[in-house]
Parts: structure tokens; sequence; C-alpha cells
């Protein structure tokens, strides 16, 4: 009921580690919450969102242009890199509170070096890794274009358009899981059309395979429309994000 909700809202307010490791909180029965339930814990954590105002200078580099929003993660901006003749760049900041959780740090540093390693035109790219302060962010390629859910490919799509969105979407997929990454909340809010080239973006969920012990994890994340059953059990291979797809 309603005192059970505020009380798993509440706790992952408190419960950094887990408003990383999920999208989707479970109660005490393995039930999925809602992404109402997923909203509300990112509502309590916008309070300790980074503000960068527009023309902040982050690291001597990156200069602010606005905030393109926020998550359970961070806030992603829109900059421009000095050192690369200004040419357009996102910025994912994280947000204070993890930041200051080593345990969470230490995953994020770890995960934007994995993800860096992932060069492939159906891959939104992630260049650079940095810390000013108390901000700790990495930039990425910055596309213009919509995703998936917003220009309405969820819909009736012709026969053709359908196979060359799906097999993008396949070949991104495929450098992403030979890097040993499972992205874990491919979605078509996900998904990018850049001019008509599908990228395949927010890694923020996404954690490296281990490759002796592909089971292991016990971190309940995704977004609950494309979750794969097995998640429930704690497994989290590929075959989540072929599920997903």
């Amino acid at each position: 009921g309603r005192l059970r909700r505020l009380f798993w809202v509440k706790l992952g307010a408190k419960r950094v580690d887990l408003l990383l490791e999920a999208d989707l909180l479970p109660d005490p029965r393995g039930v999925f919450r809602t992404e109402r339930a997923r909203a509300s814990v990112i509502d309590g954590l916008a309070t300790d969102a980074v503000n960068l105002p527009a023309g902040y200078l982050l690291s001597n580099r990156y200069e602010i242009q606005r905030c393109l929003g926020r998550g359970g993660m961070g806030s992603v901006y829109l900059a421009r890199d000095r050192l690369l003749g200004w040419n357009p760049v996102a910025i994912k900041v994280l947000h204070r509170e993890l930041a200051r959780n080593e345990r969470v740090l230490k995953r994020f540093l770890r995960e934007v070096q994995v993800m860096h390693i992932v060069n492939h035109p159906n891959v939104v790219r992630t260049y650079d890794l940095g810390m000013e302060n108390e901000v700790v962010y990495f930039s990425m390629e910055y596309v213009p274009g919509v995703t998936l859910h917003e220009c309405g490919y969820e819909g009736s799509i012709g026969y053709s358009q359908l196979v060359r969105l799906t097999m993008e979407i396949c070949y991104g997929l495929e450098a992403i899981h030979h890097a040993k990454i499972v992205h874990r909340d491919l979605k078509p809010g996900n998904v990018f059309d850049d001019n008509g080239v599908v990228k395949i973006g927010d890694y923020g969920l996404s954690k490296v395979i281990d490759a002796s012990r592909r089971s292991g994890q016990t971190e309940t994340v995704g977004t609950f429309l494309y979750m794969a059953p097995e998640i429930g059990k704690g497994v989290y291979g590929k075959s989540i994000d072929i599920y997903a797809l």
C-alpha cells in the first residue's frame, strides 16, 4: 500500500548504492516496483544534482551550454569542447551523493573505462573522464537526433525500415557485448536516430560481464516492460539484452 511505497522510496533515497544498481526497486516479496516508484526516487535526488550554469568552463575545457536532462545517476549537459574546435559533446555528471560514495564512484570509473573501449558507428561514443573538485563526469558523443520512442518507431512502420533499425541495433549490441558489457536497459528511449543512423546510448546501468561467473550479480536493474524473466533470478548475461531487443 501507500505506506510500503513510502518506505521503499525513503530507503532508496538513503541507500545510494540501490539508486545506482536499480531502475526498479524490488519490494520485500521480490516484486518489481513501477516506474512511478523510480521517478519518486529520482525526484528526491534532484536536490543533490550538480547544477552547472551556461557558460561555465569545466576543467578548463568544456563550456557548458545547457542541461539536457537528469536521471537516477546524474545530469547530462550539452557542452562545447574547446580542445577539439568547440565541437558539441554531451557531459554526464554524477550526482554529488553518489560521487561521495566510494563504492559507487569506483564502479562509475570502472564502467566509463570499459565504455571507452567500444568504438562503433551504432553506439554512442565515450570520450573522456574527469574530476573537478566534487564534480565527477565523463564526456561522450552528442547525438542531436531523437530517440526511437520520441519519433514513434514503437508503432507501425514499414518492413524495410523495421529491418534497417533492427539490424543496426544488432550491430551496435554486438559491439557492446564484444567488449564484455551488458547494457541492461535496452529500450526505445535509449536508442537514438541520428540522421538515419541508429545509435545505442545510456550506459548508466551497464555492467562488465565476469567471464567466469555470468550469473553472480544480485542487482535488479532495467525497465519493467523490457526485462527478461531471468532477471528475477539475478541472472544478468547477454541474453537479457537479446530479450529486450
